[in-house]
């Protein structure tokens, strides 16, 4: 009867050149269930060594079960023995993975092969404890049809023995897993306990360079303070001398005052800042440049010492007395007989500012070359000769004014 359900199933005679390992238990598979039904042990549909890699893998054993269609005790051993109450209850209990398939297959040969199973039907259980097929081991073998008793009891004396060892096995594996775990989150922690510290580390040398910074730049802050002050006492120095020697000068180069009775008198009303209103009297003869060194003259008597340059603007005649013209007689520039002048100052000049701006394009100019201090030197003092140069580019400024453009324009 088995005989021809194999056949019916494909069993006999499978081509040994099959492409697919799985169809040969998947072949054996459909036998049971036809013939067991619900009693059918349920085997791993795949080729003998992926069997072993299951079980292992599972820490199971794995029951492997050979048949022949041509065996007289293969109806018996399917089912009075497989299909038995004794045999599904021992399996269903476990350790087992089952696989199967008849010997007249490709992968029930290699199965029977690495068995050594001389006769059939064949149980074996196999304790699967490498990947690599070779090193399994058959721990333990039931040849020819025993019974559903016999079968069990092998089965049950197998799971006893080699229980304990699948769970040592597993329990091993579970603690190295565990370890592992442990291990990879130890060096995890210890990694992420590095990258804060060295975090933490880049945060102190970028909020100690940035201190330092702060401090360098705050030294070099007063040290530029301290030089701008030394510098404009010097630039403040230098300018009050030029401007007394200039009054001097102007002082000098003034004609001698005629006689109120004296004739071409020329009489001069010169309107000072603050309100101070000056008288002189000229000859016609005398030129503009006069009139011009009075009121030099009478802004440094006066006091009036912090400025950048003055215009002189007549009333009468309006006009602005421009200095080209300051070779001319008082009559030629319609000075005579009278003439009221109106001295207007310029913005006052600042020695502070002067001496900052040197500070400040020294430092720019010893970043940009780093150029040593005694150069450095050497350029602001260049800066400073030419702050405090007396005359203007503007013609109609007085000669001893701080900053060129304050003179009076045409």
């Amino acid at each position: 009867m088995l005989a021809t359900l194999s056949r019916a199933f494909g069993l006999e005679g499978l081509d040994s050149a099959s492409s697919d390992p799985s169809a040969d238990t998947r072949a054996f598979q459909s036998l049971l269930d036809h013939e067991l039904g619900s009693r059918a042990p349920q085997l791993l549909c795949c080729s003998f060594t992926d069997a072993l890699a299951r079980a292992r893998d599972s820490h199971q054993l794995l029951l492997v079960l050979l048949h022949s269609e041509l065996h007289e005790d293969n109806d018996a051993f399917i089912r009075d023995t497989l299909g038995s109450e004794e045999v599904g209850r021992v399996l269903s209990e476990g350790p087992f993975a089952v696989w199967g398939a008849s010997v007249l297959s490709r992968e029930g040969r290699r199965a029977a092969d690495a068995a050594v199973a001389s006769e059939l039907p064949f149980m074996g259980a196999w304790l699967a404890t490498s990947p690599t097929a070779s090193k399994h081991e058959c721990v333990g073998r039931s040849t020819g049809n025993a019974g559903p008793a016999n079968a069990a009891q092998f089965l049950s004396a197998v799971r006893s023995r080699f229980e304990p060892k699948l769970a040592e096995r597993r329990n091993d594996i579970l603690a190295r897993e565990q370890n592992r775990i442990l291990r990879d989150d130890q060096e995890r922690r210890y990694r992420e306990i590095q990258e804060q510290d060295m975090q933490r580390m880049r945060e102190a040398e970028a909020a100690e360079a940035a201190r330092a910074e702060e401090e360098r730049r705050r030294a070099q802050a007063e040290a530029d303070a301290h030089e701008a002050r030394q510098l404009a006492s010097v630039v403040e120095t230098s300018l009050q001398q030029q401007i007394e020697e200039e009054a001097e000068a102007a002082l000098a180069r003034l004609p001698a005052e005629p006689a109120e009775d004296a004739a071409g008198v020329a009489v001069v009303r010169m309107s000072l800042p603050g309100g101070t209103v000056l008288e002189r009297r000229f000859s016609s003869t005398d030129t503009q440049q006069a009139v011009r060194d009075y009121a030099a003259f009478a802004l440094h008597r006066m006091g009036v010492t912090r400025f950048d340059g003055f215009t002189l603007g007549s009333r009468a005649p309006d006009k602005t007395l421009r200095r080209a013209d300051d070779a001319q007689t008082l009559e030629e520039a319609g000075l005579f007989p009278t003439a009221r002048i109106l001295v207007v100052v310029h913005r006052p000049a600042d020695a502070a500012e002067v001496a900052k701006a040197a500070v400040e394009a020294g430092r720019a100019a010893r970043e940009a070359a780093g150029a040593a201090a005694a150069g450095a030197s050497l350029s602001r003092s260049g800066r400073i000769a030419s702050s405090g140069s007396v005359g203007s580019a503007d013609e109609d400024a007085v000669p001893f004014q701080r900053r060129g453009g304050g003179g009076s324009s045409d």
